[in-house]
């Protein structure tokens, strides 16, 4: 659903829903039992929309990660090729929860990065954290 939709959805809804109240009001539902309907109903279609958000999100992010790991795997000496749209694929791994495997990313961005002479202490300093976050959990 766009945001046409959506606010078309609104703009219905806002409009009819006092005619709605009175309709049900006239053949005997209480007033308080319709909003609540209407509450939940509003919750229920709120919920929908963030969960199809997420998943499209998580969606998104699998497929950048197949992408660097098709690009990694072609040059695995180019350190371009761990970078999907400006995002590392050791921070991909992590949106989806897959830390061990971000370390090992991370390990291989490292000595690739040693072995052309750049620096490394941004690296380092990520590493050190998941390592030390592997080990509390």
């Amino acid at each position: 659903m766009n945001y046409a939709a959506v606010l078309a959805f609104v703009m219905v809804f806002a409009f009819s829903f006092p005619v709605l109240v009175r309709i049900a009001n006239s053949v005997g539902v209480a007033r308080s039992t319709i909003v609540i309907t209407v509450v939940l109903l509003a919750f229920l279609l709120f919920l929908t929309q963030w969960v199809r958000l997420r998943v499209s999100r998580y969606r998104s992010t699998v497929s950048k990660i197949e992408q660097a790991k098709a690009q990694t795997s072609q040059s695995p000496n180019s350190d371009s090729a761990y970078y999907v749209g400006g995002e590392h694929l050791g921070e991909l791994l992590l949106r989806v929860g897959k830390r061990r495997e971000a370390i090992a990313v991370y390990e291989r961005y490292l000595e690739l990065q040693k072995s052309e002479g750049k620096d490394v202490q941004a690296i380092l300093s990520r590493l050190q954290a998941l390592r030390s976050q592997e080990e509390v959990l």
